[in-house]
């Protein structure tokens, strides 16, 4: 009886250790459980809303040349597209 108890006890410590390999690899090749992957995917649409919303700021926001050459949007390099100055924002 001591036996057949040994090898049923040996089993299924078999199969939790086979579980616990078979998530670890799993989570090495990037393969994710639904309940895993359920949190970072709502941070990344988080990071992601807020990027669009400060995207959105800055489309929205005038910047105007000391100068007063230019008033528009914020160019690319962040300078008055006639004088060269840089621009500041329009509050």
């Amino acid at each position: 009886m001591k036996k057949v108890m040994g090898l049923l006890m040996g089993m299924a410590m078999l199969a939790t250790v086979q579980a616990v390999w078979a998530d670890d690899m799993a989570k090495t090749a990037g393969i994710s459980t639904p309940a895993a992957s359920s949190t970072p995917v709502m941070k990344h649409k988080v990071k992601k809303a807020k990027k669009k919303a400060a995207v959105k700021k800055m489309e929205k926001a005038v910047w105007v040349c000391p100068m007063g050459d230019y008033s528009g949007p914020k160019t690319a390099d962040g300078k008055c597209p006639k004088c060269g100055m840089d621009l500041v924002e329009k509050k």
